[in-house]
């Protein structure tokens, strides 16, 4: 016997015919109506119909609809809108203000208004939206200044919080030595166009220049570059640079023997110690013009010329006028020397090393004049100094330098030149020397006995050195030499020694000092007196009356000091 098929909620599956449908026995099922039309033979599946007596609800189905009709029909709640942005903004405000009073209650503080919140909260967006760009700003401006500060001064920041006096000699005197070149990259680049010595009295607040020519011939030490033991002043530096570089030297070490090496022999030629370095390269000079926003200048043809015009930098200016000049122009005039011809400039090197400490002068000048709260110009002075310049001064030194240039007065720089046609200072000429156009002293090649005195006297004067008396030394004693070896040591104290020579008397005893002066030399013969522990002879034989000198030192058998 057959099992009937399960029916799944009152359905037949597809594909039989049920026995029985309804309520009523025997009844017979729906009849089929025609086929559907297959295709390839396949009839498709048939979809179950719900008996009709299925479809009406059973007793307790009308139950439940009558539910679920009256839960539809209840009265429903009405349903709150979102916030939007603003009111969930607002809310969010209110909160924090009520936040915000409960912490003033406990202080026994007056509650804000949301009005008085909403003015405070709106003033402090504000200082923070300005706020930000600002030590975005200032932090940018402390690391530029950072860097470029620890390039001037070694990168010892924190010395910049101590103060320290400047190095100077036994006068009170600071000297520093300032040359300048051309920028790395560039045709000779290590050659010293510009070399000039800056002395400086802290106590005094008095300062003197003095300018070298560069081609100034001189002794010095070029193994590895030019292989010369004497050359031009501007070959020192690169000498002494380049030599240590070739030794393994880094480039700091390099730089620094470059300094010592130019310095050593600005100080053998001017008998000034120096104790500082200043190296700079030509971008220096126009960035800080250009960051200034120009210098005045007075140009001046030396020779008397209506105008000073040269070939080689273009500059063309009428003698006399007051220009006020840009970085580029400021540094075609300090280079200015009529090389290549022109007109007014005839004194070649040694108008231009005029010209040089004139931009000096209205450099410091316009510096010190410059509105102090524009910091952009302090700033563009910084990245010059930074970006151009090698020294030796010290981080801890930074605040006794600020101080000095405050006090600084650029019109009381005295410039000391070495070859001054109106005042008859002729202490340097030109010379040929295998076959390259030189400059020496005119006492004569790597003589520089004269200048040192010359500089000396205008700088740190001693009572005997204002007397400017002239000094004749005889050799007495019959031993040869003595006279000029007592030169040397008299030269050394700043005593001016014009002759040398053989006593015609023969040999002396003892020393004698004759004061052909008529007595104005008294500084001087004094300190003769104490030298050589003799008096002075005022009555004056033939044969020392024909000296041409204020006093005459007559060497003896006696022992030298």
């Amino acid at each position: 016997m057959k099992k009937p098929n399960i029916s799944v909620d009152g359905f037949i599956p597809a594909g039989r015919r049920p026995e029985r449908v309804g309520n009523k026995p025997g009844a017979d099922a729906p009849r089929r109506v025609g086929r559907p039309v297959t295709i390839d033979g396949m009839q498709p599946r048939r979809t179950p119909v719900a008996p009709q007596h299925f479809q009406q609800p059973f007793p307790e189905d009308n139950d439940i609809q009558a539910s679920l009709r009256g839960i539809d029909n209840r009265p429903q709640r009405p349903v709150r809108p979102e916030p939007d942005k603003k009111e969930q903004k607002r809310l969010k405000a209110e909160k924090k203000l009520e936040k915000l009073n409960k912490k003033r209650e406990k202080k026994n503080k007056k509650p804000l208004s949301f009005e008085q919140f909403k003015k405070r909260r709106l003033i402090k967006r504000i200082i923070l939206i300005i706020l930000i760009p600002l030590l975005i700003f200032l932090g940018f401006q402390a690391w530029r200044l950072y860097n470029n500060l620890s390039r001037v001064v070694g990168g010892d920041i924190l010395g910049l919080f101590t103060k320290t006096r400047l190095k100077q000699d036994d006068n009170g005197r600071t000297n520093v030595l300032i040359f300048g070149t051309s920028p790395d990259g560039w045709e000779g680049a290590d050659l010293a166009d510009s070399i000039m010595v800056l002395s400086y009295h802290q106590d005094n607040k008095d300062a003197y220049t003095v300018s070298l020519p560069r081609d100034l011939y001189v002794k010095h030490t070029c193994q590895s570059w030019l292989k010369t033991t004497a050359g031009k002043l501007n070959e020192s530096y690169g000498c002494g640079k380049q030599d240590a570089k070739d030794s393994g030297k880094d480039q700091v070490a390099s730089e620094q023997a470059g300094q010592a090496e130019i310095a050593k022999t600005a100080q053998e030629v001017l008998g000034m110690e120096i104790h500082y370095k200043v190296h700079a390269n030509w971008r220096v000079l126009t960035e800080v013009v250009n960051a200034l926003g120009g210098i005045d200048v007075k140009v001046e043809a030396y020779d008397g010329s209506s105008m000073v015009y040269d070939v080689a930098t273009k500059i063309r200016y009428r003698n006399g006028e007051t220009v006020h000049m840009n970085g580029e122009q400021a540094l075609a005039f300090s280079r200015a020397r009529g090389s290549a011809g022109g007109i007014g400039l005839s004194g070649g090197n040694f108008d231009r090393e005029r010209n040089q400490q004139k931009i000096i002068k209205a450099i410091v000048e316009k510096a010190k004049t410059s509105n102090k709260a524009d910091f952009n110009v302090m700033m563009g002075i910084i990245d010059a100094l930074g970006n151009n310049i090698n020294t030796n001064f010290e981080t801890k030194e930074m605040q006794t330098i600020i101080e000095i240039l405050k006090e600084f007065n650029a019109e009381k720089i005295v410039s000391i030149p070495l070859v001054d046609e109106k005042n008859k200072v002729q202490l340097l000429t030109t010379s040929n020397i295998a076959g390259a156009s030189v400059v020496v002293p005119t006492a004569g090649t790597y003589n520089y006995t004269a200048i040192k005195n010359y500089v000396k006297k205008r700088i740190s004067p001693t009572a005997e050195m204002n007397e400017e008396a002239r000094l004749v030394i005889l050799n007495g004693s019959g031993v040869a030499g003595v006279a000029a070896a007592e030169q040397t040591k008299l030269t050394k104290q700043e005593l001016n020694v014009v002759q040398v020579g053989n006593y015609p008397g023969g040999v002396q005893a003892k020393h004698t000092i004759y004061d052909l002066s008529n007595g104005t030399k008294p500084k001087t013969i004094e300190k003769l007196k104490q030298t050589y522990g003799t008096n002075v002879v005022t009555t004056i034989p033939p044969t020392i009356s024909k000296y041409n000198a204020d006093i005459v030192i007559v060497l003896g058998t006696e022992n030298q000091r």
